[in-house]
Formats: C-alpha cells, structure tokens, sequence
C-alpha cells in the first residue's frame, strides 16, 4: 500500500497508508487535509541499500543513537568501543570463548584437587605442588 501525504490550513502534515488514494482526510485538528505531491523515501545505506530503517533513519537502543546507513553505524559503534559481532568470528565465537574459559577452570580445579590430596598424604607442600605439576 502507497503512503500519501495530507496538508491541513494549519500546515499539519498527515502520513498514512491506503489502499485507494484519498483527495482530502480528517486531519488531527479536526480540519480537512488536501492530498500533497510527495517524493519517494530517500534511505541510502552504504551503496545505496535502504535496508537501514525509514526516512529518519534507524534507532538503535544497544547504541543509544540514530542513524541512517551502514556507515554511520559502523563509525557510532567504533566511537563508543562497540566490536560487531561478526568481526570476531560470529556467535561461534563466544561460545568458543566460553568452552576455553571452562577448560581453564577445570584444569585449575584438577590440580588444585590433585595438590590438597597430595599435601594432606604427604604433609610437605614441595611434594604436593611438584606431583600436581607433573599431572598436569
């Protein structure tokens, strides 16, 4: 469905979707409103996609601003620190990430298990910490 664009005599602009194209609408005021020449939606992006949002551009919450292309984002996103998502290998990335961090953890806690059985045997934290160490 066309978009069509209504003026009042108070100069409110009306923006509203129709099947069938109106002469004169109710505007907001309670006047009618005249049916206006309107020019198509200009959204460029990056090379002239208008995937980004409407004629105002697009609001991001995570970013806390608007903007109208790739561009804009990208440079939003490098001045306030933010890393795309696909710059670091995508959603693989973080679970990698992840499962690292676990493994890190478990060997951790494997030698510092290892270590206490040990030094509770032996009594001497030399002997506990070289065994632990060579388990590894």
């Amino acid at each position: 469905m066309p978009i069509y664009e209504h003026r009042c005599p108070e100069g409110h602009i009306t923006e509203n979707l129709y099947k069938n194209r109106p002469e004169i609408v109710s505007c907001r005021c309670g006047k009618d409103a005249k049916i206006i020449p309107s020019l198509f939606a200009r959204t460029p992006g990056l090379f002239g996609d208008c995937s980004m949002g409407g004629v105002n551009g697009h609001y991001d919450a995570s970013l806390g601003a608007s903007y109208k292309n790739s561009m804009e984002r990208d440079a939003l996103m490098k001045a306030k620190g933010v890393v795309h998502l696909d710059d670091v290998g995508g959603d693989s990335a973080i679970d990698d990430h992840f499962n690292r961090q676990r493994a890190k953890e478990k060997e951790s806690t494997d030698y510092m298990n290892k270590y206490n059985s040990v030094l509770k045997e032996t009594h001497d934290p030399v002997t506990a910490m070289s065994v632990a160490q060579e388990s590894k």
